[in-house]
């Protein structure tokens, strides 16, 4: 007999699969869009500016919607409307029309995003234990799901419409059996009433972890943009070979996501957070040093094990600590960890057309590798040049450690 605690858990495990295989659903059928509505490069780029745009609009909204509603009901009206839109993108007849569906699809993924996660972390201060990364793991896995559903309808002769159409078929049966066993209210951290601080005081520390996703889902970004790149201009495999690197990377992340519990639970997570910090930068370091399929393969592999498990463990460490109103934390944490996310995805694009891709591969793993920065006017290390964190006042010690992360692992940053 299944217990509540294991009904809460599958049902957050839901709500991250339905967000992912809802996003990725579209995301996989682009192709066909830009042929229906014969775009060129630069129109789809602009069209895909949309979503993006319209999650960085809803950051505050999402949060106070959160934060008044809580994140079971708002979670349960994310998770009908994100996929409910996807009908509607299917039968878009004019790219205006398009545009607008994409930026109200962009706004349901920023709510569910928030909410969800919410979801997750209450589930988690329920268990007692760290159990965040297998939440992810079925975020992942959903993604996973959509490409081998709509490579699936495409083999039948299925159309944008009714690919669309099943996929949200999908999402309602899923949604039906999971929305009455969610988490029915927002646990509170014990931690959190005895701190007494607001998010305002905790802005740094808030920084600090975003920062840390910054780096993690930068990574993300720029290994989703370059690497087929970079294996199709630096080791030139076979045809067949050339995607070889990167399903290798997407799998590992997926795996990783359901072990970095248990490392978390022997390790902690702070130090879980710098193992992986290294493994990003010695595995990137390999891809490059060493062009050859097996070796870059196996270098994606441990890159992906790297940034897998970075993200979770900082979401889980704003839950853990209680940080002010929970919605507002996370909301800042994500807005800054999603920004690198599209920084590194797009903007990469001009560091390497003058770097050349292997330089920017391996100077990226250079900055994430936790090597101290230094404030040449001051003379002392810093986590970002020219910050001060809580200068002059008391300084939590979790804010302590996070420093040490971020600078380089020394015990002495900020002093």
């Amino acid at each position: 007999m299944i217990n509540s605690q294991s009904h809460f858990r599958i049902s957050a495990s839901g709500l991250f699969f339905i967000q992912r295989f809802s996003v990725v659903t579209w995301v996989s059928r682009l192709a066909d869009i830009r042929q229906k509505f014969m775009l060129s490069d630069g129109e789809l780029g602009l069209l895909l500016l949309a979503p993006p745009a319209a999650q960085l609009v809803m950051m505050g909204v999402s949060a106070s919607l959160v934060r008044r509603f809580g994140s079971t009901r708002v979670a349960r009206i994310a998770a009908l409307l994100l996929p409910s839109l996807l009908p509607l993108l299917g039968i878009a007849t004019s790219v205006w029309g398009l545009g607008c569906l994409m930026f109200l699809f962009g706004m349901a993924t920023n709510l569910s995003n928030i909410a969800v996660n919410i979801q997750g972390l209450n589930v988690e201060r329920l268990y007692g234990k760290s159990i965040m990364a297998s939440f992810h793991g079925w975020w992942s896995i959903g993604g996973t799901c959509a490409i081998l559903f709509s490579m699936l309808m495409v083999s039948l002769g299925c159309g944008l419409q009714h690919n669309f159409i099943a996929s949200w078929v999908l999402c309602l049966l899923i949604y039906a059996l999971i929305f009455r066993r969610l988490l029915p209210q927002d646990s509170i951290s014990k931690k959190a009433v005895a701190a007494t601080t607001s998010v305002r005081q905790w802005s740094a520390f808030l920084v600090l972890v975003g920062v840390v996703c910054f780096g993690a889902l930068g990574c993300e970004g720029s290994l989703n943009s370059w690497l087929t790149l970079y294996f199709q201009s630096e080791i030139a495999p076979p045809e067949k070979c050339l995607r070889l690197g990167y399903f290798a990377y997407k799998l590992a992340v997926a795996t990783c996501r359901f072990t970095t519990d248990f490392f978390v639970r022997k390790l902690g997570s702070f130090k879980t957070v710098r193992i992986a910090g290294m493994m990003i930068f010695l595995d990137l370091l390999l891809i490059v040093a060493f062009p050859h399929l097996l070796v870059a393969c196996l270098g994606c592999v441990f890159t992906g094990l790297g940034t897998a498990a970075v993200v979770p463990i900082c979401y889980s460490i704003v839950g853990k600590y209680g940080i002010g109103s929970l919605p507002v934390a996370l909301s800042i944490v994500n807005g800054i960890s999603f920004t690198g996310y599209l920084f590194d995805a797009c903007g990469g694009w001009l560091c390497f057309q003058f770097c050349g891709i292997a330089n920017c591969l391996c100077g990226y793993g250079y900055c994430l590798r936790g090597k101290q920065l230094h404030d040449s006017s001051h003379g002392k290390a810093v986590c970002i040049k020219g910050m001060r964190i809580h200068s002059g006042r008391y300084r939590p010690p979790v804010v302590q450690r996070m420093c040490s992360i971020l600078a380089g692992f020394s015990p002495n940053v900020l002093q």
